[in-house]
């Protein structure tokens, strides 16, 4: 990923009430992300105090020759030093 792609950061919370989806086999509550949910939990497992989630997205060009991408990043800063 290349940091120029890095946008906004967005909290833990923000995300689970963005990206909370209804999943009929897994509850009848809204869960983050649906049937992905425990991707989602496994991810948040490797946060640690100081790390933060930016949201992402390509460069347009990118988007033009059909392999775009977005999503959430954790960025993980050591000395002071994005990682």
């Amino acid at each position: 990923m290349k940091n120029e792609w890095l946008d906004e950061t967005i909290t833990v919370e923000e995300v689970e009430t963005n990206y909370a989806v209804r999943h009929e086999e897994l509850e009848s509550d809204p869960v983050p992300f649906g049937s992905q949910n425990q991707d989602w939990l496994a991810f948040k497992e490797q946060m640690v105090d100081g790390d933060e989630l930016r949201l992402f997205y390509s460069s347009f060009e990118l988007w033009l020759n059909m392999s775009g991408c977005a999503g959430i990043a954790m960025v993980k800063w050591s000395a002071g030093l994005l990682q």
